[in-house]
């Protein structure tokens, strides 16, 4: 993840955010075949990157060294194997080094907030924002209050925040963020998916100010009034599993962040037939 700041007024944007989120929108490559802002020279240079992985694109000047720090095995896998990458998933690929990417990968644009705190003094509530005033892009998320949930004087209280986590809703996560899957409410002491690195996780952490003292965290999740949300997140976790690697488990082969998928159905492609009316309703006639 990468944060870019920029000095500029929140009035003297307003007139031009929906233009700045369109540009966004066309200058930024994401998705597949949508280009990349790193332009390979060639295959070898792409087996450069397979093998060099994160550290060869820092040694390359797209990034810095402390990026390696978070990434996971600091970007590089050590028996990885390019041979078995095959031609037609690399030319695609030359094109595609550098992108957003795709299914749960996104790119934010939001105003940050100053808060300045006096001794003695509450701090400042911020103002918060229905997102559905917003004009709201497939790529960029439109501008919004950063920082934590204020709830009550005159805003939602904190279990009406937190009400809507009593039921697991289906989000893309799992495996690789390529698999619908329930969101589970838990503490942070749960916070540690392993099943299928799912069910994917949410945490609520409660402060509170007084005397210019921030109290807490207070796990607001470890209220067992959220049990029965974590056990539908198990029972729909079930059922997504018996589903094995199909949909709507598996996500859309166009919302797939990094799979083999479709490199197999491209390699496939030659022995696939198409379905006619009386094969595919065959069997289902009296």
């Amino acid at each position: 993840m990468r944060l870019l700041a920029a000095d500029i007024d929140r009035d003297r944007l307003a007139l031009r955010t929906n233009r700045l989120l369109d540009r966004l929108d066309h200058v930024i490559p994401r998705g597949a075949a949508r280009g990349a802002v790193w332009h390979l020279t060639g295959r070898t240079q792409l087996e450069m990157v397979l093998y060099g992985g994160a550290q060869y694109a820092v040694e390359q000047g797209h990034g810095v060294a402390r990026d390696l720090e978070r990434c996971e095995d600091f970007g590089e896998v050590a028996d990885a194997d390019v041979s078995q990458v095959g031609f037609r998933a690399t030319e695609r690929g030359l094109n595609q080094v550098g992108s957003l990417g795709s299914g749960n990968h996104f790119l934010e644009f939001r105003r940050s907030r100053r808060r300045q705190y006096r001794p003695g003094h509450p701090p400042h509530r911020p103002r918060r924002y229905p997102h559905p005033d917003h004009p709201r892009h497939h790529l960029v998320e439109s501008p919004g209050e950063t920082g934590p949930e204020v709830p009550q004087s005159g805003l939602p209280a904190v279990g009406e925040v937190l009400e809507p986590f009593t039921f697991a809703y289906g989000v893309a996560g799992c495996i690789r963020g390529s698999h619908h899957a329930p969101l589970m409410p838990v503490s942070s002491d749960d916070a540690r998916p392993s099943r299928f690195d799912g069910p994917p996780r949410v945490v609520a952490l409660g402060f509170q100010f007084h005397d210019s003292k921030l109290i807490g965290p207070r796990e607001l999740f470890a209220d067992p009034a959220f049990d029965r949300a974590r056990e539908q997140a198990n029972e729909t976790m079930d059922n997504f599993r018996r589903h094995g690697p199909f949909e709507p488990h598996r996500l859309p082969l166009e919302d797939l962040e990094y799979t083999t998928m479709t490199v197999l159905r491209e390699r496939l492609a030659g022995r696939w037939t198409p379905m006619t009316t009386e094969l595919a309703t065959a069997g289902t006639r009296g």
